[in-house]
C-alpha cells in the first residue's frame, strides 16, 4: 500500500519535508507565514511514493553518487544487464529506484532535468518528474522535449507514454511528469526500451542537449 507525501524546496531550502499535504508542503517554503503571495522564486512542491510498512523518516537516505561521466558506457541494474546508456554529471538527492535510473540518465544527458522518480513497484505507473533546462529551444524548436516525446509516441516505439504538464499552488514553473501506460515489468521493459532510443539518439547527435 503506497501513500502520496510530498517535500518542498525554494529560498535557500534544498529540500525540506515530508508532509501530508501539497498545502503544507507549500506553507514551508512561503517567504511571509499567512501571505499566499509571498514565495522564493524557484518555490517548489512535489509528490512521492511511501510504503506504509515504513516510518516516514526511513525515506531519508545518503544521497547516491554516480560517477562523473558523459560517455556512453554499459551497466547493470538490478542482476539484469542494460544496454548502452548515457551517464551524466546530474547528482541525485535521495534515492532513486534502479528500474528508473538508466531512463533518469538518459534524459538528464538529453537536456532535462529530472526532479523525482518512482517505479512504480509493480501497484503503480511508472513516473518520472522532470523541468526543462532551455525553454525556449524546447518549446519553440528541436529540442530535448521534442525528442523525449517522439521517443515514447507509437509511431517510433509501438506504445504510448504521455507527458502531463502541471504547476503548483505558487504557480511556479511548468513541471512536466513522463508517466507509463502499464506497471511492473512490462513497464521496466518498456522504459529500457526509451532508454536505449534516447541513447542511440544521444549517439547519432554527438551530445544533443548542450553536452560538455
Amino acid at each position: 500500500m503506497k501513500k502520496i507525501i510530498w517535500f518542498a524546496r525554494g529560498g535557500g531550502i534544498a529540500k525540506c519535508g515530508p508532509f501530508d499535504t501539497q498545502i503544507e508542503a507549500t506553507d514551508a517554503v512561503r517567504l511571509e507565514p499567512g501571505n499566499r503571495d509571498v514565495f522564493p522564486s524557484d518555490a517548489f512542491v512535489w509528490p512521492e511514493f511511501e510504503d506504509h510498512a515504513q516510518p516516514k523518516k526511513a525515506a531519508k537516505q545518503p544521497m547516491i553518487e554516480e560517477p562523473i561521466r558523459t560517455e556512453i558506457v554499459h551497466k547493470e541494474q538490478g542482476g539484469r544487464g542494460v544496454a548502452a546508456m548515457i551517464t551524466t554529471d546530474f547528482a541525485y538527492e535521495g534515492v532513486i529506484d534502479t528500474e528508473c535510473l538508466p531512463l533518469c540518465e538518459a534524459m538528464n544527458a538529453l537536456g532535462l532535468r529530472t526532479i523525482s522518480s518512482c517505479c512504480g513497484h509493480g501497484d503503480e505507473p511508472f513516473r518520472i518528474w522532470f523541468c526543462l533546462r532551455d525553454p525556449v529551444k524546447d518549446l519553440t524548436g528541436y529540442g530535448a522535449l521534442s525528442v523525449l516525446l517522439y521517443n515514447v509516441d507509437p509511431c517510433y516505439v509501438g506504445f504510448q507514454w504521455h507527458v502531463r504538464v502541471t504547476t503548483d499552488c505558487g504557480c511556479s514553473a511548468p513541471k512536466f511528469c513522463l508517466e507509463s501506460d502499464s506497471c511492473g515489468q512490462e513497464a521496466f521493459n518498456k522504459a529500457r526500451q526509451i532508454t536505449q532510443a534516447i541513447t542511440k539518439e544521444l549517439q547519432r547527435s554527438k551530445g544533443l542537449g548542450g553536452q560538455k
